[in-house]
């Protein structure tokens, strides 16, 4: 029964399940439901917005790429889009959405014991650990290793957000504020 509710519901594409996670994140966290609505819409909108961007920019780099590899004999076969495109790819299996409950419950549990600081508010930085998840599980073929991987990025996310905050509250002038997103907070170090 739940594996039919998770197809269903992914089925329905990553601008339309992760806006719906966004409103009742809010709704848990008590925002008022029409500012809710707002943010996770907004949300999905962005996500249609950049799904048509990846699409206009494969579209267009398509053939100038092919056209490279032919005049120049080069056996390239993969064409890299940049992160833009793997946030959406990450959120739009069964890994991406696993994460977000694991991620929130594990992030819960660090603070309760006072291992971490940060509580990680950003879901759309768990795509990181998502795509991990999914890299392994397509190499494993074992969805509980995929899920499993995803751990220790997101540990490593809140570790990084924890060294980061005093180089934040500098920079920035907001004391207590970091950021998770683990590119990010490589230049920090």
């Amino acid at each position: 029964m739940i594996e039919t509710f998770m197809n269903i519901f992914m089925s329905l594409g990553s601008s339309v399940f992760i806006p719906a996670i966004i409103i009742i994140l809010g709704l848990i966290l008590r925002m008022k439901p029409g500012k809710a609505i707002v943010a996770g819409l907004t949300i999905g909108i962005g996500f249609i917005g950049l799904s048509m961007v990846t699409g206009l920019m494969t579209d267009a780099l398509g053939p100038a790429v092919k056209l490279m590899v032919e005049k120049y004999g080069l056996s390239l076969s993969i064409m890299d889009l940049g992160s833009g495109t793997a946030g959406p790819v990450a959120f739009s299996t069964t890994m991406g959405i696993v994460i977000i409950p694991i991620a929130f419950a594990l992030n819960a549990v660090l603070i309760y014991l006072g291992l971490t600081k940060t509580f990680n508010v950003d879901v759309w930085n768990l795509w990181q650990p998502a795509l991990i998840g999914i890299m392994v599980w397509g190499i494993t073929d074992s969805f509980l290793i995929g899920v499993l991987s995803m751990i220790p990025a997101f540990l490593i996310e809140i570790i990084l957000a924890d060294l980061a905050t005093p180089f934040m509250t500098d920079f920035y002038g907001f004391p207590g504020m970091t950021c998770t997103h683990m590119m990010a907070n490589a230049d920090w170090y």
